[in-house]
């Protein structure tokens, strides 16, 4: 049924692609709309989580669900775009209210001025680059509460929802009402999927079809109401929340689970009870699977980003290491039938069975390259860190990539505001092309200041520090300006009633309600960083080589007539090699960064966090980071995650390994990513890997990504693509074939380092 699935929904999706021009789509969305349009007319000052809700109803009432004969699964609600895993932009129908009260936004002209301001820091083609990213609040990287949608279902959060109406003041009343009607939508977009699978049951003769279509009526009348009993129904509960409310919410809902937890008890009692077979089980994952790589073109798109995740092992609430069949069949069949999606998000602690990580290490090294491995030991204590209880710490997945969030207990918008520290450093150096005066007075304000007439590293330092913290705090006042309006532009009420603290509170999660509220920042070009403060402290200030106003002469020359200098500065001690003195400038900025980072407060009330995850910025915004002391050149590559950068080769992973290990990232609440590439090699056996990957946990690395690659392969594939299509690469945040890729990205990809066994 497999490929008979793909073909069925790959002719949907291609209609799909883009819906405006599908008639069906269009004839909903038009009523849809109009029919919001009027009522709000009528009622100009009705809340917006009222509104919000209303158009749930709407949507309920109006949208026609698409069912695929050769699936058991029910999800597919036909109104958004086929790659579009749930963000409001481009507009889709769940995203009216946003549309309609962002546009309202920004007739205010402060709120106009404050986007502007924070353009300028975020453009990378002609502003300062420092943030290239551009977004006033993360509308993605969300994750369900599915814990307790699977104790209680939907039935029970109505219930919580009429208990705390009988007490509540009138502040709290208009979130629990929306919340109410949400959740009546929802159920009714359950039942017309029963209804819709009835009615097609009736005209289809084929026996596997007539099966998956009498599974569909009868789950579809259960779940998502009551909890899952079983592990198909379980499986439901997952595709339905995720997809559906992704569509009536209209945001990101990147997680689908920790897969292997939720699920390993339903398939065990099934197995017990003679409900399943394993090769059922294996059937129906697959199934399950395959959506997400046949909505997003996976063989044929350039940039398959899907932020589609699950989290497999790490623990339970109770610290026991998970592991188990589902933990098992998960990974077999996603590399048996070669899926990129969804995202393999593993935790793992020194407690993990071993049989565990062999598991994992044996698909790497089939070249199955689409995994994270993220450390317990490291990443627990480090959100108790940022004010997470142990026991809600537990519960911590992954997504859209390796971004942390506590699963049902808040938003930790885990990927949205990006720092560039290596164009700190360049803007401290040397001021930027445009002329101030380009600028308003409240950016010039926030522009890293040029360092003058300093008579000391330590003074330098300090300086840099100066910029970064008056950069950060100010811009991200704005940031909190314009994402203070959140609750007033796109409540989410479907998907804050899963998340602790939020029914207590009567308020939406984007007001602050849910139990934790912090936000993160991404930094990256932490190597590149580190080796040019080593290099300016070396050559300017301990061996007074040059000064730093002629070091700044000539790296705005690009090196011009300095190769010497250049091949110098190249051959100095880099962070990731072992060398303590660098490694210890590192862990400096570390702590000193994420003192900056943690002292400013988000729009929703809680603090912001640090993580050094940098998707694919270190090389998409390159370009704007000019020469560098580290001997880099005008765009060359940034240093990406917690790697090294690149300038020098390195053989070992146990020299990145020390340097992980000296710079402590114990208070890194948001993850710290290392990407690693392996050749394919009979040195390297699953027991190798496995123990590799303990060790860098042991040592300090909270995430680690590994790809196993022959690089003759890679360089074989640009000239032979038909030859390797089911070639899958690791390239930051996510997988993709390598064939589908950009050229540049494809030279990346060749271009990394490559350690030895």
């Amino acid at each position: 049924m497999f490929q008979a699935l793909k073909n069925e929904m790959s002719q949907y999706y291609a209609q799909m692609n883009f819906p405006e021009q599908n008639e069906q789509y269009q004839r909903i969305h038009t009523q849809i709309t109009a029919e919001m349009q009027e009522f709000y007319a009528q009622n100009p000052d009705i809340p917006a989580l009222l509104l919000k809700s209303l158009l749930h109803t709407k949507i309920a009432a109006h949208f026609e669900p698409v069912i695929f004969k050769n699936s058991p699964f029910f999800f597919e609600m036909g109104l958004r775009p086929s790659a579009n895993w749930g963000n409001p932009d481009p507009p889709v129908t769940g995203s009216w209210v946003y549309q309609v009260k962002n546009q309202e936004r920004f007739q205010h002209p402060e709120n106009s001025f404050l986007a502007a301001d924070i353009a300028a820091f975020e453009e990378c083609n002609d502003g300062l680059g420092i943030y290239p990213w551009n977004l006033y609040f993360d509308m993605d990287h969300h994750c369900l509460g599915y814990t307790e949608l699977f104790q209680k279902g939907i039935s029970g959060f109505l219930s919580d929802i009429q208990t705390a109406q009988k007490t509540a003041t009138q502040e709290k009343l208009p979130f629990l009402k929306a919340a109410e009607e949400s959740c009546h939508a929802l159920l009714t977009v359950a039942e017309k999927f029963s209804e819709k699978a009835l009615a097609l049951l009736e005209m289809t003769e084929h026996p596997k079809q007539k099966k998956f279509l009498s599974m569909i009526y009868q789950t579809a009348k259960k779940i998502p109401k009551l909890p899952p009993e079983t592990f198909y129904e379980g499986l439901c509960m997952l595709w339905f929340m995720r997809e559906a409310t992704a569509t009536l919410d209209a945001i990101g809902i990147s997680v689908v689970g920790h897969f292997d937890k939720l699920l390993g008890n339903l398939y065990e009692q099934d197995i017990k009870n003679n409900r399943i077979t394993e090769d059922e089980a294996r059937e129906l994952l697959a199934l399950w699977m395959l959506p997400t790589d046949v909505k997003f073109h996976l063989e044929t798109n350039g940039w398959p980003e899907t932020s589609t995740c699950i989290q497999l092992g790490g623990c339970d609430a109770d610290g026991t290491p998970v592991f188990n069949k589902i933990t098992v069949l998960t990974v077999e069949v996603h590399e048996a039938y070669n899926l990129v999606n969804p995202k393999l998000n593993c935790r793992y602690s020194q407690n993990s069975p071993k049989e565990y990580l062999r598991l994992l290490s044996r698909s790497v090294l089939n070249k199955h390259n689409n995994f994270t491995m993220q450390c317990d030991d490291l990443i627990i204590p480090s959100l108790m860190h940022a004010g997470i209880s142990e026991a809600d710490a537990r519960f911590y997945v992954n997504g859209g990539c390796q971004e942390t969030m506590i699963e049902g207990m808040g938003h930790s918008a885990g990927a949205y505001v990006y720092i560039n520290l290596a164009r700190f450093l360049d803007l401290s150096l040397r001021p930027h092309h445009i002329p101030a005066d380009h600028y308003s007075e409240r950016v010039q304000s926030a522009t890293p200041k040029v360092i003058r007439d300093v008579e000391s590293f330590e003074e330098f330092y300090q300086k840099l520090l100066e910029n970064i913290q008056n950069t950060l705090t100010k811009t991200q006042s704005w940031r909190v300006q314009l994402g203070s309006h959140q609750p007033d532009l796109h409540p989410c009420p479907l998907y804050s009633l899963t998340q602790k603290g939020c029914i207590e509170s009567g308020k939406d999660y984007t007001a602050g309600g849910a139990k934790y509220n912090i936000a993160t920042f991404c930094a990256y070009g932490l190597g590149t960083l580190t080796d040019s403060l080593y290099a300016i402290k070396t050559l300017v200030f301990d061996e007074q080589v040059l000064t730093l106003e002629e070091f700044n002469h000539i790296l705005e020359t690009d090196w011009e007539n300095n190769e010497l200098l250049r091949r110098r500065c190249i051959n100095l001690p880099k962070y990731g090699h072992g060398n303590a003195e660098v490694d210890n400038i590192a862990n400096r900025l570390i702590h000193d960064l994420n003192q900056i980072a943690t002292a400013i407060p988000n729009e929703r009330g809680g603090m912001d966090i640090l993580s050094f995850f940098v998707y694919y910025h270190y090389k998409t915004s390159q370009k704007i980071v000019r020469a560098t002391p580290d001997g880099r050149k005008n765009g060359d590559l940034l240093s990406q995650g917690i790697s090294p950068s690149q300038l020098q080769s390195e053989k070992s992973i146990s020299e990145t390994a020390k340097s992980i290990q000296t710079a402590d990232f114990s208070c890194v609440s948001g993850n710290a990513v290392l990407d690693i590439r392996l050749p394919l090699s009979a040195g390297i056996t699953e027991d190798v890997l496995a123990d590799a990957i303990l060790s860098l946990g042991k040592l300090g690395c909270p995430t680690v990504q590994p790809n196993v690659l022959s690089v003759q392969d890679l360089i074989d594939a640009k000239k032979h693509p038909e030859a390797h299509k089911d070639l899958i690469v690791r390239i930051s945040g996510l997988s993709a074939f390598f064939v589908s890729l950009a050229e540049d990205i494809q030279d990346e990809i060749i271009a990394r380092n490559q350690y030895q066994a």
